[in-house]
């Protein structure tokens, strides 16, 4: 299967999910190829992401002291590539006790591939928000509202994928979420 081919068969798979179509997973290449290649996606598209996230992120006060510029695109670069690695390992025996590891490849695919959502969603919001053609204020409302749609999608995936019930579901969504802050704190504390 050509790139452009498994590039829009994903994309389309992603879509039959959020449109609540359990049949959804099937368009990914779900072979062994189609799961490593699926990581070739968040690979190309974490360094994107991390800068896409620069202007629209300084619109949204903090109370704690961030790394600006390049120095916070390199943490959280590295911090999402070691989150790569980790959490399909950490999947592993969670697939396992929840007795769904039949179901781990083919939500590890979907799972890669869902980072082309947030790629999508920041590339304008990055332009409105570096061009000052919204303020801080829509900024801030706009990104919590795409963060709760992508808990949200990514109960889809972890409900879809693993064909598992909706706790199950949530656990894995608030596992990744832990081990996002985790992962984070770690890399910050050493940068």
């Amino acid at each position: 299967m050509s790139w452009q081919d498994e590039i829009s068969r994903s994309l389309f798979a992603l879509w039959r999910i959020i449109r609540f179509d359990p049949a959804g997973p099937s368009y990914f290449n779900l072979t062994v190829d189609g799961f490593w290649r699926s990581f070739a996606a968040p690979i190309v598209l974490i360094p994107v992401l991390s800068i896409l996230l620069v202007p629209v992120l300084a619109m949204v006060p903090d109370e704690t002291e961030r790394p600006g510029g390049m120095t916070s695109v390199v943490v959280a670069t590295l911090s999402d590539y070691v989150f790569l690695v980790l959490f399909p390992l950490i999947m592993i025996p969670v697939t396992r006790w929840l007795k769904v590891s039949e179901n781990y490849s083919t939500f590890i695919i979907a799972w890669n591939w869902a980072i082309v959502v947030p790629v999508l969603f920041f590339l304008p919001m990055a332009i409105l928000t570096a061009g000052d053609f919204i303020s801080a204020g829509v900024t801030q409302m706009v990104i919590l509202s795409f963060f709760l749609f992508l808990v949200y999608f990514s109960f889809l995936i972890a409900r879809t994928c693993l064909e598992c019930h909706g706790a199950a579901a949530a656990a894995v969504v608030v596992l990744d979420y832990v081990l996002v802050e985790v992962v984070d704190y770690a890399i910050k504390s050493l940068a």
